[in-house]
């Protein structure tokens, strides 16, 4: 789920007493800029927006000249409290 999401999650598991990243671990996927400043921070799979974005403008003009090419980015994880090894 995006950080929004594992934002609440976590909210949830607290209220519950269950600990992150004590009891259970909670990764997010977007990298949001707040993600490192939650407690616990927020382990988070980072996309890079600002390429996908121009990305998509190119392979939309060049769909459109017909030479469109698929395209690859590698996410990222960001490694934060949210997490812990496996006991």
């Amino acid at each position: 789920a995006n950080d929004l999401c594992a934002m609440g999650f976590i909210h949830v598991l607290e209220h519950h007493k269950v600990h992150v990243p004590d009891d259970v671990s909670v990764v997010g996927f977007d990298d949001l800029v707040f993600a490192a400043y939650l407690r616990p921070s927020l382990t988070s799979v980072h996309q890079p927006a600002r390429r996908l974005g121009s990305l998509a403008v190119e392979l939309a003009l060049d769909s459109r000249a017909g030479r469109a090419s698929p395209v690859k980015l590698r996410p990222r994880l960001i490694g934060r409290e949210s997490t812990a090894r496996p006991r």
